[in-house]
């Protein structure tokens, strides 16, 4: 929402979920001895897969300028070969039964991925409302040269607003992981 809110388009999503799976699955296998952290630590992968890749996009998109759609098909494209190789083509089981408990779990009969849903829904509203983050988000997208003459750091937004976007991509990548109990590149 908020890259479609400062005028850009993110066609990594599908990629970054990709690969942001693969990743928590595999350190999902790594750390499956572990107790809770082994649950954790695989979901903080997969967020850190989208933070980079988020990361990556912002940059190409604001300091180089190159357009969004571009960035983000070839980053697609990019997450999707990585994960091919990286499989070998073949789906990665999850052998973590704790990490693969994240997405089947229910908290006061509501399934944990609703309330996941539902905080982020709720976060994503008050950001993009109550704060400076969404504020610059809608200013930008308005008219990026008046913006920047109002003193907002465009380039310093644009990166953050693809971090974000890019946070929550690996987020999805580790739960839909969790949820089918594996990793594949499709």
């Amino acid at each position: 929402t908020f890259i479609i809110l400062m005028g850009s388009i993110d066609l990594s999503i599908d990629g970054v979920v990709t690969l942001a799976g693969i990743a928590s699955v595999l350190t999902a296998n790594a750390t499956r001895d572990m107790g809770f952290p082994g649950v954790i630590i695989p979901v903080l992968a997969g967020m850190g897969t989208g933070l980079l890749v988020g990361l990556i996009n912002g940059i190409l998109q604001a300091r180089l300028r190159l357009p969004s759609f571009l960035v983000t098909l070839g980053m697609s494209t990019i997450c999707s070969g990585v994960g091919l190789i990286t499989t070998n083509g073949t789906a990665l089981r999850a052998l973590n039964n704790g990490y693969k408990q994240i997405a089947t779990t229910t908290v006061w009969l509501f399934p944990v991925l609703w309330l996941i849903a539902a905080a982020f829904f709720i976060v994503g509203f008050l950001l993009s409302r109550r704060t400076l983050f969404g504020r610059y988000s809608y200013a930008i997208g308005g008219g990026e040269r008046v913006a920047e003459l109002c003193g907002i750091p465009i380039v310093k937004y644009k990166i953050l607003i693809f971090v974000f976007a890019g946070i929550l991509s690996g987020l999805a990548g580790a739960l839909t992981s969790s949820r089918l109990g594996a990793a594949t590149n499709i």
